[in-house]
C-alpha cells in the first residue's frame, strides 16, 4: 500500500476489510462499484422509462418519500427524467402527516387528472414495495407502475415492476444498497440507452442517501460515497449550486469528509422533512440562481434551529419519564412518550435519545398523537442483535394493532388507530416480544455483551493533530469510529464551563507542548497533576476548524 493510504489501510484492516477490499477503496474505487445490469429487473425498468420518455403525450409521476434517502431519489430520477423525457414529468414528496409510502390521496389525484389519451407512469423512490392496495387502484385506472425501493416486502407484494433486492426476487448481492442508489442504478442504465454517461455526476446524491440511511459500510458503499465525497470537493460540485451553497454555508468548502456529511449536511436536509416541508430541501436542488439558492439555504437553517429547538425539550420529557419509571424495568422493558402532533417529525430522534438515558433498554417508540390515527417511530437498542423491529412491526400489521409499517431492523416507522386500548396492547405485546426473543436467545447459548472496553486502532503523537493527519483517513466513512491512542500525557489543570458544570477543558502537557481538550458532558475526572493516557477520536476543533482536537472517549490511568 502506497505511503499516502497506509493509516486508512490499517484502519480498514481492523475492521475486516480484505486485501482486496482494501486496494479497490483506496485505489481503484471503479471496480468496487457493481454493474448496474446485474441488478435484478432494472433493465426491464429502464426499457419501460424510457417507451414512456420517448411519447410526447406521456405524464411521469414520482412519487418519493420524505427523508433524505427519499430526497436525494427523488431529485437523481426526476433530473434524469427532464432531462430525457418529451413529455410531462413531476416528482412528489408525501406529508408526514400522511404516513410513510404512496399515499391513496396522491393516487386519486393522478386518476382524477388523467384523460383517456394519457399516458401515465408512476414511479415510486424509495418507497412502494408495501403499497399493494395503492398499485392496485392505479392499475384498475389504467396507469402503469414501477417501484424502485430497498425496504423489505411483505407477504403480499404491489402486482407491479419491481426492483427491490429485499423484495420477492430476492438479491442478496445487492442488500446493501439504499433507495438513491437503486435510483441510481437504473438511471445508470437508462442513460445508457440513450448513450449518455455523465451518471458519477449524481455520485454526491448517492453519497448523501447512503450515510442518511445508515446503510452497510460495503466495498461498493464506501466506494459510491468516496467518488461523491471527491466530486463534492472539486470544482465540479457547482454544477450543482443549491447543494453548493449549502456546503458553503457550513463553512466546508474543499473540507467534506463522511462525518461532515453526517453531522453537518443531513441533519439540515432532515429537518424539512421532520418539519414537514421536505419540498424545501428539494426546491434547493433544483434551485438556478445564486439569490434563490441564498435564500433557500437560510430557510432551511432556520427550520434546523426549529428543530433543535424542538428536540431539546423532547429530551427533557425523555430524561423525566425514563426516572419517573425507575423502579418499573424489571416488569416492563419497552420505553415509550405519547406526544403532541408537532412531535411528529423527530418521533425518530427522540426514540433514539431513551438509550442515552438508559443504555441497556431494549426498545423504545415514541408517538404523535393525531385525532384519528398514530404516526409513530420504533427503535432497536442495536446491542440486541437478535430483535427485529421488522419481524415485530409484521406480527403487530397481522394482528391488527398497527396500519402500515415500513423501515429497517433497528429502525422503522409505523401508524396506529388512535384508540388507547390499542396502544396499551401494542405496549404488552412489545413486551411479550421482547421476553420470547430473549429466552429464545439465552436456550441457543447466546450471551448479551456487557463488555464496554475500548479498543484503539493505533498510538499518536501532538503532531497527529493536524489536517494532514485527518485527511489520511477520514475520506472513508466508518461505522465504528476510528479510536486513537495518546500516551503518558501530563494534566497540569482543569475547569469547568460556566454555562454547564459537565464540560470541562483540561490542559494536558506532553513534551513541554500544551494541548487544551474539551470534554462534554463527563464528571471531572480529578486527574490534575497526573500523567494519564487518552483514547479517542481526531477531530476538527469547534472553536476553530483549522485546528484539530480529540473527541476522548476514555482516561486510561
Amino acid at each position: 500500500m502506497i505511503e499516502k493510504y497506509k493509516l486508512a489501510d490499517t484502519l480498514l484492516a481492523n475492521r475486516g476489510y480484505t486485501e482486496e477490499e482494501r486496494q479497490h477503496i483506496l485505489l481503484e474505487p471503479y471496480k468496487s462499484i457493481q454493474n448496474p445490469y446485474k441488478l435484478k429487473n432494472a433493465e426491464s425498468a429502464a426499457k419501460l422509462i424510457k417507451t414512456f420518455c420517448d411519447n410526447h403525450n406521456s405524464e411521469i409521476y414520482v412519487f418519493a418519500d420524505y427523508d433524505v434517502d427519499g430526497l436525494t431519489s427523488g431529485f437523481i430520477m426526476g433530473d434524469v427524467l427532464n432531462k430525457l423525457s418529451k413529455g410531462y414529468v413531476s416528482v412528489l414528496f408525501p406529508n408526514r402527516s400522511d404516513g410513510y409510502g404512496l399515499n391513496f390521496y396522491t393516487c386519486q389525484k393522478i386518476v382524477e387528472h388523467k384523460s383517456e389519451d394519457d399516458n401515465i407512469l408512476v414511479i415510486t423512490v424509495d418507497n412502494g414495495i408495501t403499497c399493494v392496495e395503492q398499485v392496485k387502484y392505479l392499475k384498475d385506472n389504467g396507469i402503469q407502475v414501477i417501484v424502485l425501493d430497498h425496504h423489505e416486502s411483505k407477504d403480499i407484494v404491489p402486482d407491479c415492476l419491481i426492483v427491490d433486492a429485499h423484495g420477492p426476487d430476492k438479491d442478496p448481492a445487492h442488500y446493501h444498497l439504499c433507495g438513491c442508489s437503486i435510483v441510481f442504478k437504473v438511471c445508470q442504465i437508462l442513460m445508457d440507452l440513450y448513450n449518455k454517461y455523465d451518471m458519477l455526476d449524481y455520485t454526491p446524491f448517492v453519497a448523501l442517501g447512503t450515510l442518511a440511511d445508515m446503510m452497510d459500510l460495503t466495498e461498493e458503499n464506501i466506494s459510491l460515497i468516496r467518488y461523491g465525497i471527491d466530486y463534492m470537493n472539486s470544482d465540479d460540485i457547482k454544477k450543482w449550486k443549491g447543494l453548493y451553497w449549502l456546503i458553503d454555508y457550513c463553512g466546508l468548502n474543499d473540507r467534506v469528509y463522511p462525518n461532515s456529511l453526517k453531522f453537518d449536511i443531513i441533519p439540515k436536509l432532515n429537518a424539512c422533512g421532520r418539519m414537514n416541508n421536505i419540498e424545501l430541501a428539494y426546491s434547493l436542488f433544483t434551485a438556478e440562481s445564486d439569490s434563490e439558492c441564498e435564500r433557500i439555504t437560510n430557510t432551511i437553517a432556520e427550520l434546523n434551529d426549529k428543530r433543535k429547538d424542538l428536540t431539546k425539550s423532547a429530551k427533557t420529557l425523555v430524561h423525566d419519564a425514563i426516572y419517573a419509571r425507575s423502579d418499573e424495568w424489571f416488569d416492563d422493558h419497552v420505553f415509550y412518550l405519547a406526544l403532541q402532533p408537532e412531535y411528529s417529525g423527530i418521533c425518530g430522534v427522540i426514540a433514539t435519545q431513551a438509550f442515552q438515558e438508559h443504555e441497556r433498554l431494549p426498545i423504545s417508540f415514541v408517538i404523535a398523537q393525531n385525532s384519528d390515527v398514530y404516526t409513530g417511530s420504533i427503535r432497536i437498542n442495536d446491542i440486541y442483535p437478535f430483535l427485529d423491529s421488522q419481524e415485530l412491526l409484521n406480527q403487530e400489521l397481522n394482528a391488527g394493532t398497527i396500519n402500515f409499517f415500513g423501515g429497517h431492523k433497528c429502525a422503522a416507522g409505523f401508524s396506529m388507530p388512535a384508540n388507547e386500548n390499542n396502544l396499551n396492547n401494542f405496549v404488552v405485546h412489545i413486551n411479550e416480544y421482547i421476553k420470547n426473543k430473549f429466552n429464545e436467545y439465552v436456550s441457543g447459548n447466546g450471551q448479551v455483551s456487557t463488555d464496554n472496553s475500548i479498543y484503539y486502532d493505533t498510538e499518536i503523537t501532538y503532531d497527529d493533530f493536524c489536517e494532514s493527519f485527518y485527511k489520511s483517513y477520514a475520506f472513508i466513512p466508518f461505522k465504528d469510529e476510528p479510536v486513537f491512542y495518546w500516551k503518558d500525557v501530563y494534566c497540569m489543570s482543569s475547569h469547568t464551563s460556566k454555562s454547564n458544570p459537565l464540560n470541562i477543558e483540561y490542559k494536558f502537557v506532553k513534551d513541554s507542548r500544551i494541548k487544551d481538550i474539551w470534554v462534554w458532558g463527563e464528571k471531572n475526572k480529578n486527574i490534575d497533576k497526573q500523567t494519564v493516557g487518552l483514547l479517542g477520536n481526531i477531530v476538527p476543533d469547534f472553536r476553530n476548524r483549522n485546528r484539530y482536537t480529540m473527541d476522548i472517549q476514555d482516561i486510561v490511568r
